[in-house]
């Protein structure tokens, strides 16, 4: 046989060599439709493709859908272990409610009591970090001293102290999660460890939390629109201090970049 050699083909003579050419550009065609259709299944196409941007793509969908595969995973672990969301939550306010019981005792024992007034007093230096926690004070009065009446009954009475109760609420599991490295400072207290379970499983800082999520119902529960718009003031406070809080942490812990990517910031499942 020669390169010569010709046959029909759609109709119409051609030579084995231009039949070869339009394979190759029906298999290019028919591999370029695939690759839409399943980028993740194509690896080996990608790859002879020799296509930086669509083997960078390939890697990203990967990489996805190999979360989403470990996070079924995980939801079909507790399922099987006969662990629901509303039981992991009651077993964490179980032990919180343990941990109040024991805190009077905990005050007297160990030094704690001392250890605590040393985080907020012993300070030999004072910085932006220290700004942003007068700051912090300085909203959360703000809050309370504003007053102008905008809305019902309803938001008085209650949705006002619902927010007002599930922010002191976050307040309280913060502190009794956080213990002895507990400080008003945005720096990691010597020897602190990085907390990442209970109230800390769902957010990064639910103390700051709570003080927005109460700030805002109290601000319903007066009626006050000032105190709304010092809302978004007291926000505005927290969100950089936490960002400063934030740069000390990831210098002090290296997986804290990870439990930051992991974990909200300031409200479960929003934010």
């Amino acid at each position: 046989m020669s390169a010569s050699l010709s046959r029909t083909f759609f109709g119409g003579v051609v030579s084995a060599e231009e039949t070869d050419d339009s394979q190759k550009q029906h298999l290019q065609i028919g591999l370029a439709a695939r690759l839409k259709r399943h980028p993740v299944r194509s690896s080996t196409a990608l790859r002879a493709s020799r296509t930086p941007s669509a083997w960078e793509s390939f890697d990203s969908d990967r990489e996805r859908d190999t979360s989403f595969t470990r996070a079924v995973q995980e939801r079909q672990t507790r399922t099987e272990e006969g662990r629901s969301p509303v039981a992991e939550v009651a077993d964490l306010f179980g032990r919180y409610a343990e941990k109040l019981k024991e805190l009077p005792d905990k005050l007297e024992a160990d030094g704690l009591r001392e250890k605590l007034r040393a985080n907020v007093w012993n300070k030999t230096s004072f910085g932006e970090g220290e700004a942003w926690a007068f700051l912090q004070v300085f909203g959360v009065l703000a809050v309370i001293i504003g007053k102008v009446p905008v809305v019902g009954d309803f938001m008085e009475y209650g949705l006002g102290p619902s927010f007002i109760s599930l922010g002191l609420l976050f307040i309280l599991t913060g502190v009794l999660e956080m213990g002895e490295d507990i400080s008003p400072w945005p720096q990691p207290i010597q020897g602190a460890t990085l907390k990442k379970e209970g109230i800390y499983k769902y957010v990064r800082h639910p103390m700051y939390s709570g003080l927005l999520i109460a700030s805002f119902g109290l601000a319903l529960a007066t009626k006050s629109i000032e105190r709304l718009v010092l809302c978004g003031l007291l926000f505005w406070i927290l969100e950089n201090k936490a960002n400063y809080e934030e740069r000390q942490l990831v210098d002090t812990f290296q997986d804290y970049e990870q439990y930051a990517q992991e974990t909200n910031k300031f409200f479960p499942f929003i934010y």
